[in-house]
């Protein structure tokens, strides 16, 4: 459910999608996040990265541990789509200590 908000970009569903599997004690994985990510980037809503940094910090209370490129990817995208490059180097740090790798687009941008 969330990827197919993520894809429309349609934030609200992708958070009530969230707290549905919150609620019923489905974990979210790096997917979820990447997903968010992927959804707010998409959406034209003016408050999308102000809730993709929500869906961050939320990230970074869950006992998750990330791999490869993919939700950096997502964060690089999102960051140059509303103009945010400051954020990048905020946020790329703190997903890489949870394991995410950059591959080579992701290195270009930091």
């Amino acid at each position: 459910v969330i990827q197919a908000c993520a894809n429309g970009g349609f934030i609200r569903g992708m958070e009530w999608a969230l707290d549905e599997m919150r609620s019923r004690d489905i974990p979210p994985n790096e997917w979820t996040f990447g997903a968010l990510l992927s959804g707010c980037r998409t959406s034209d809503e003016e408050d999308a990265f102000a809730k993709a940094e929500e869906f961050l910090e939320l990230l970074l209370t869950v006992d998750i541990r990330l791999s490869g490129s993919f939700i950096l990817n997502n964060l690089v995208e999102l960051c140059r789509k509303h103009r945010q490059r400051e954020r990048l180097f905020f946020w790329a740090p703190k997903l890489v200590s949870l394991g995410a790798q950059p591959d080579e687009k992701v290195k270009k941008q930091l």
